[in-house]
């Protein structure tokens, strides 16, 4: 996925974004999620992961196609930047997931 903008004058540029789909597990919220992403931030500052923005989203409307409960979305600065960071997270103590 890529997202942008731009005018007529400039190119448009390109961000890496990834996109988790998620349901919570039985007995889980949005609570349980924010603590999980408030640990992975501490994680990411420590490890130097820090060239990317991450949203988490919630339907206002669904298809029965696709009930999701969040979606979490990671949109990093360039590629270099997404290959850096996945690099470490997969390399990390598992403090990461």
């Amino acid at each position: 996925m890529c997202i942008g903008s731009a005018s007529a004058q400039q190119q448009i540029p390109f961000l890496p974004t990834e996109l988790f789909i998620c349901n919570y597990q039985d007995g889980n919220d949005m609570s349980d999620l924010q603590g999980v992403h408030e640990e992975f931030n501490e994680w990411a500052d420590g490890a130097g992961v820090n060239s990317f923005t991450a949203y988490m989203l919630m339907p206002a409307f669904h298809s029965n196609e696709l009930a999701a409960d969040v979606i979490y979305m990671n949109i990093w600065n360039s590629g270099e930047a997404m290959g850096n960071g996945a690099a470490t997270i997969a390399a990390g103590d598992g403090a990461a997931g």
